[in-house]
């Protein structure tokens, strides 16, 4: 078969399907993650490696990977609780707390603040979500225009100390700010 002054010749037809298997199995390692955990860059390979020990790498973790059962049932509790008071929660939670309806996340998306770990009190009637990942994984993460970056939930311990607990499922916690 000839297709613009070319002949594709079985010696051809053979180097052209080498070429594309040794394209294919370097694409498939990339992929897989294998290259970024031999390499230790960044690896966000459950199957590869659960042991994350940086808390940037631990925080794109949860944030891509993730949602698990305990988060979408906060998420659908906050739904039929919330009454319009200003949401904090971190930008993990924040990707989550969709689960609990989308008329629900585009009604409260210009009363949600991110919690950062210097904010010292919420607001009167204020609510703090709590994810999976901010309670279990123990990693939250600030983000706005100008900053972004992970850190531990230890790090707004004493907010949560004046905080009323009033929701619970055992991955997920909901505070209530009465001050």
């Amino acid at each position: 078969m000839q297709i613009l002054d070319i002949s594709f010749n079985g010696r051809f037809k053979v180097r052209s399907l080498h070429i594309l298997a040794i394209f294919l199995v370097i694409f498939f390692l990339f992929n897989s993650g294998l290259v970024y955990q031999l390499a230790q860059d960044h690896p966000m390979s459950i199957s590869l490696s659960t042991n994350i020990n940086n808390l940037n790498d631990k925080s794109i973790y949860y944030t891509n990977l993730n949602t698990f059962e305990e988060d979408i049932y906060g998420a659908q509790w906050l739904n039929r609780s919330y009454n319009n008071n200003t949401l904090y929660t971190d930008y993990i939670s924040r990707n989550i707390i969709n689960y609990g309806g989308l008329e629900f996340y585009e009604s409260v998306g210009n009363r949600t603040q991110f919690i950062s770990p210097n904010i010292t009190n919420l607001g009167k009637n204020s609510i703090l979500y709590l994810g999976y990942a901010n309670n279990i994984g123990d990693v939250m993460r600030y983000y706005s225009l100008n900053e972004s970056y992970a850190f531990n939930k230890s790090d707004i311990g004493n907010l949560l100390n004046n905080l009323n607990l009033i929701y619970s499922n055992g991955g997920v916690e909901v505070y209530y700010s009465s001050n």
